[in-house]
C-alpha cells in the first residue's frame, strides 16, 4: 500500500480545519433514554439559539402509505415526553464547536 508523504506528515487540510468568519455550530441534543417524561431542559449560557419541542411544534414530514390504518406524527424535537433513545429533545446554536465549554 502507497501512502502520501502529505498524509503521513500530517501536512494535508481536511475538511475539519476549514473556518469562516463568523462560523457558527448546531448541535442536536437527544435523549439518553426511553419512554421518559422531559419535567425541564435548561439550555446552556453561552447559546446565541436553543430551541426545544416548546419553542419548536413541528413534525417531521409523514409519508402516504396506502395500506396503514394509522400513522403516527413524529416531533422534530420531543415535547413533552420521550419514545426512544437517541430521539432529538433540543437543538443549541453555538459559536464554539465543543460542548463542553458552554456551560
Amino acid at each position: 500500500m502507497i501512502e502520501l508523504k502529505e498524509v503521513i506528515e500530517a501536512d494535508v487540510e481536511y475538511i475539519d480545519d476549514v473556518r469562516y468568519p463568523n462560523e457558527l455550530y448546531l448541535f442536536v441534543l437527544r435523549s439518553p433514554y426511553s419512554r421518559a417524561i422531559i419535567r425541564d431542559i435548561t439550555p446552556p449560557r453561552k447559546s446565541i439559539l436553543f430551541l426545544s419541542g416548546r419553542e419548536l411544534d413541528a413534525y417531521m414530514p409523514v409519508r402516504d402509505v396506502d395500506k396503514a390504518k394509522f400513522v403516527a406524527r413524529m416531533p422534530v424535537l420531543a415535547k413533552d415526553r420521550v419514545n426512544f433513545v437517541g430521539q432529538p429533545v433540543a437543538a443549541v446554536v453555538v459559536i464554539t464547536n465543543t460542548m463542553g465549554p458552554m456551560r
